[in-house]
């Protein structure tokens, strides 16, 4: 899979979504407030993947899926509640004709740039300095990752 990611705009201190978050998986009930825990805070970055391969990619493409925040040397993953706000938000986008490439099924064609966020929940002290992408070589079992410093 060919994609550029890029992460347009980060901010954290979300302290509410305003939705109901559900989860395809069921990790979580369906209809939670989009609330972090007591003592968290959502963070937030709006990304642009691009596939700058020369095939379409037939089944989408979900970076921050395997992406993690840096707070000094600690990284944090997603929760299920953070990716469920992810589906919900972006099922809601995907629901009202945008294509944001992440669901199966969805198509990016070379060239094209869909509009994409990933969500964590973080302690609300934290500042994050990093997104960090991992990204999994099948073929060879190596794992991958890229920094990106954030504001």
């Amino acid at each position: 899979m060919e994609i550029q990611v890029t992460a347009d705009k980060f901010r954290c201190g979300i302290k509410r979504y305003p939705f109901a978050a559900s989860s395809v998986s069921g990790s979580i009930p369906a209809d939670v407030p989009a609330v972090p825990s007591a003592g968290q805070q959502f963070c937030q970055a709006d990304l642009s993947v691009k596939n700058v391969g020369k095939r379409p990619l037939k089944d989408g493409a979900q970076p921050g899926a395997d992406a993690s925040i840096s707070v000094g040397d600690t990284q944090y993953a997603a929760t299920d509640l953070s990716e469920a706000i992810v589906y919900t938000f972006l099922s809601n986008a995907n629901n009202s004709g945008k294509n944001v490439g992440w669901f199966l099924g969805d198509v990016i064609n070379p060239g094209q740039v869909v509009q994409q966020i990933q969500v964590w929940e973080v302690p609300a002290e934290a500042k994050p300095t990093a997104i960090v992408f991992a990204s999994q070589q099948e073929e060879a079992g190596e794992t991958a990752a890229v920094e990106v410093r954030v504001p």
